[in-house]
């Protein structure tokens, strides 16, 4: 048990995948493991194909 890092609910905790914060259910989408702050506040219907890659060394 935790508090969500956007909305301050306490609950069980999920991490997103991009940013890494603590989110709770409400606040976190499980098809694309990332939070409504990254997934810009929406539900996506589709995960991408490609594969999730955090090395920013090109960037």
């Amino acid at each position: 048990m935790g508090i969500c890092s956007i909305c301050g609910r306490t609950g069980k905790l999920f991490t997103c995948r991009l940013c890494g914060r603590l989110v709770c259910a409400r606040c976190f989408d499980p098809a694309t493991g990332t939070c409504r702050e990254c997934s810009g506040g929406r539900r996506l219907d589709k995960v991408s194909d490609e594969p999730f890659t955090n090395d920013l060394r090109g960037a």
